[in-house]
């Protein structure tokens, strides 16, 4: 049987690292998102692990902008 070495590593690493490979997948892809919704599209797919919201999610315009407003 062979033995499996884990790597220990804290929450906000792992976080850092999924991003890099969703990042990375995506590039793979050849998709470029929007700039304005890249995190909102990288939060999804993180959350789902579904690529498929790099083209099935839609906004409306200024979304995200009026998302942050107070």
């Amino acid at each position: 049987m062979k033995e499996t070495e884990l790597e220990q590593m804290l929450p906000g690493e792992i976080e850092r690292r999924s991003f890099e490979i969703i990042q990375e997948e995506l590039e793979a892809m050849g998709k470029t998102l929007d700039k304005e919704q890249e995190l909102v599209i990288k939060r999804t797919i993180h959350t789902t692990a579904d690529f498929s919201y790099a083209d099935n999610l839609v906004f409306s315009p200024c979304a995200v902008e009026k998302a942050w407003r107070p």
